[in-house]
């Protein structure tokens, strides 16, 4: 088994994105990804187009791109999904949620339901993206199982931040409730050769490392799948094993950084704290479920997903 880094959410010039998809793949190529899904608004951009000539694996995927900040990446696509064109107001209000929340759990609920019906994987994206949605709104919604803990896109409000962690606690809560449910990271690319701006959506700032026994689209969406990756905005293990007692991460370091390891259990409850390059953790039983949030001086961060108790 080996690892191959990856995207799977950002766009090219079929959609806003500001490059063709050539262009964008071979940024990924040139930055050591393996893999990489154009994910353009309601339109799937055909891999055919981009990967071969950029020298990487690409993985048809799509966004469904609906109205109150409420999207929905398809992972895997063979044909593009997009909202209706009407409908979603017109039902009664879902009991025990407002005309606004309820609005947009069948919005969630459309995309999610054409992409599974379209082979595809189904991620929740940016739901902190002008605060579109919630844990419970998200909880409502029904088969899926992946949604973006952190979209590194500057406006999307992903980062932990002294009093709150928004994806993180979205996580727990929904784990805690009992949705087994695994965290990606993603750049949501819309620039990819411009200066650096901290205020635009530049690639290269999130992405996703999977566990594959080869580097194919079968291989690497089975391995997703089954929630064997992590997610990333730059932070990178060198070794990550996982058994019932015990969770052993050491990570790749590059410029003397500190990186402090956070384990979390059942109800957000932070199990362990400890840094360096390396953590162990020991399983005691009664946590429901572990998993790890890594931050590193170099201003990056990693998550695990969570081994269930």
């Amino acid at each position: 088994m080996s690892w191959f880094k990856g995207n799977i959410h950002c766009h090219s010039n079929s959609s806003d994105g500001r490059e063709t998809a050539e262009n964008a793949a071979k940024f990924y190529k040139f930055n050591g990804y393996d893999f990489v899904g154009l994910s353009d608004h309601n339109f799937v951009t055909s891999a055919e187009n981009y990967a071969a000539k950029a020298g990487i694996l690409g993985i048809p995927c799509c966004e469904f791109t609906a109205s109150e900040y409420c999207h929905v990446v398809g992972v895997n696509m063979k044909n593009p999904v997009s909202p209706g064109k009407k409908g979603y107001d017109s039902k009664p209000v879902m009991k025990g949620f407002s005309a606004e929340e309820s609005l947009k759990i069948r919005i969630l609920q459309d995309g999610v339901d054409k992409i599974n019906g379209n082979g595809g994987i189904p991620v929740l994206c940016h739901p902190f993206w002008f605060w579109a949605y919630d844990w419970k709104i998200a909880a409502a919604v029904k088969n899926w199982k992946f949604f973006e803990i952190c979209n590194a896109a500057p406006d999307c409000n992903s980062y932990p931040t002294p009093t709150s962690s928004p994806g993180d606690e979205m996580w727990d809560k929904l784990l805690s409730a009992g949705h087994k449910v695994f965290g990606v990271a993603s750049d949501d690319a819309h620039e990819y050769f411009s200066p650096y701006n901290p205020h635009s959506p530049c690639a290269g700032r999130g992405f996703i490392v999977v566990k594959a026994d080869k580097l194919g689209v079968k291989s690497i969406v089975r391995a997703i799948l089954a929630g064997d990756f992590y997610a990333s905005t730059g932070v990178e293990l060198d070794e990550y094993e996982t058994s019932k007692k015990q969770i052993r991460i050491k990570i790749k370091r590059y410029a003397q950084e500190i990186v402090s390891f956070q384990f979390f259990g059942k109800n957000g409850k932070e199990v362990a704290r400890t840094s360096g390059l390396e953590a162990v953790y020991e399983i005691g039983g009664s946590e429901g479920y572990v998993r790890c949030r890594m931050a590193s001086s170099a201003g990056t961060y990693a998550w695990t997903q969570p081994v269930f108790v």
